[in-house]
């Protein structure tokens, strides 16, 4: 996990803020909606006797091990006994997971950091890799990802991590006070100066005030770095792929309150409505799991639609490799089959090339497919 946070801290990175600025010549010809119709079954091809066994293992964790498969509805329900029939009232699955996962979590290996080239700021970047490393576990809340990510391994064999950069208004804000060139009067924040005016080119530069001699700030979002632990029913890719880096694509599928959505995108909130389902992405068997109960059997019976239900509807994070049609790769997000953003890859590293913000972590590696065996 921290190599894969040094790996995106070290790069360029820019937040998905979710406006048109990283639009570009190539991304403005591009359809994300049309490519979500044409990745989603391609992606769920043979996909569901991955989902099935892995929501199996999870319910049989939880104490509900009188299930059986309905292939009709593709969902598990429980068997039909008399009130009267024996029941096992010792979950042994559930004390063997518990021992590796708890193998897992205890688990710390020696990470040693060496630089990536002979370049002294390569080397310099060596003496303060471990110092980041503990603020990226603190900020990150590197304890939490560990145990649901032990968890997921144990009981699915896979488990995502998805790094990013928060850059909500509830992190705070910094002043950063402007900069006035005194030749041409042209003022700018630092980052836009550079050293020089850009304007004329001038280097005598100077605090910008205004009239009544107060400076004249600018504020930005202090962000704070973001990790989220995915189960694999809400992560499509090619399953050919061998790995998840290898995949054309990968879509990262999730569910919301309808209304938080709209509030997300409130120039497209008039088309959502109350939310439409969607396809089948793995997504109705998370959905489910946040009302399974062991000492109650199964609540409800969610149909294998994987979209929007009981008011919540899908927002579809497409991310594409580059490739001819998008030379810098591609990422945009789709509710339903409404594009309310696209632009090039938000996640490059320092020599520019995009890398998807995803790692994959599985236990015992299969030959030949990206699931990893449990």
């Amino acid at each position: 996990l921290r190599l894969g946070r040094l790996r995106w801290l070290a790069g360029k990175w820019w937040t998905l803020m979710f406006e048109s600025g990283g639009e570009s010549q190539y991304t403005s010809k591009w359809d994300p909606a049309a490519d979500l119709a044409k990745y989603v079954p391609n992606a769920q091809l043979s996909r569901s006797q991955f989902d099935v066994g892995f929501y199996r293992n999870i319910l049989f964790y939880i104490g509900l091990q009188w299930v059986r498969f309905d292939a009709s509805r593709q969902n598990w329900s429980p068997i039909n006994l008399p009130q009267w029939f024996p029941k096992s009232n010792t979950n042994k699955f559930s004390v063997a997971c518990d021992g590796m996962k708890a193998v897992l979590e205890q688990a710390r290996p020696s990470i040693i950091y060496s630089p990536g080239s002979s370049d002294e700021a390569d080397i310099a970047a060596v003496s303060a890799c471990e110092s980041i490393s503990s603020v990226i576990d603190t900020e990150v809340d590197q304890e939490r990802l560990r145990s649901e990510c032990a968890a997921l391994i144990t009981l699915t064999g896979n488990a995502f991590v998805t790094d990013g950069y928060d850059m909500s208004g509830m992190n705070g804000e910094k002043s950063v006070q402007s900069l006035t060139c005194l030749e041409c009067k042209t003022t700018a924040q630092p980052h836009e100066m550079e050293g020089q005016c850009p304007k004329c080119g001038g280097r005598q530069l100077m605090p910008a005030v205004d009239e009544q001699g107060s400076p004249l700030n600018e504020k930005y979002p202090i962000g704070r770095m973001d990790s989220e632990v995915d189960a694999p029913f809400g992560i499509l890719f090619d399953m050919q792929a061998l790995h998840i880096d290898n995949s054309p694509f990968i879509i990262k599928a999730k569910t919301y309150p309808i209304d938080e959505l709209k509030a997300m995108f409130p120039d497209y909130a008039a088309g959502m409505g109350d939310g439409k389902p969607g396809g089948k992405t793995g997504l109705f068997y998370q959905q489910a799991l946040s009302y399974a109960v062991g000492t109650m059997g199964l609540s409800g019976s969610p149909s294998a639609g994987g979209g929007s239900q009981g008011g919540r509807g899908t927002l579809y994070r497409l991310m594409r490799k580059p490739c001819k049609e998008l030379p810098y790769g591609g990422e945009a997000l789709v509710i339903d089959e409404t594009v309310v953003w696209k632009g090039e890859a938000s996640t490059k590293d320092d020599k520019g090339t995009p890398f998807y913000p995803i790692t994959h972590f599985g236990f015992k590696k299969v030959p030949g497919r990206v699931f990893y065996k449990t």
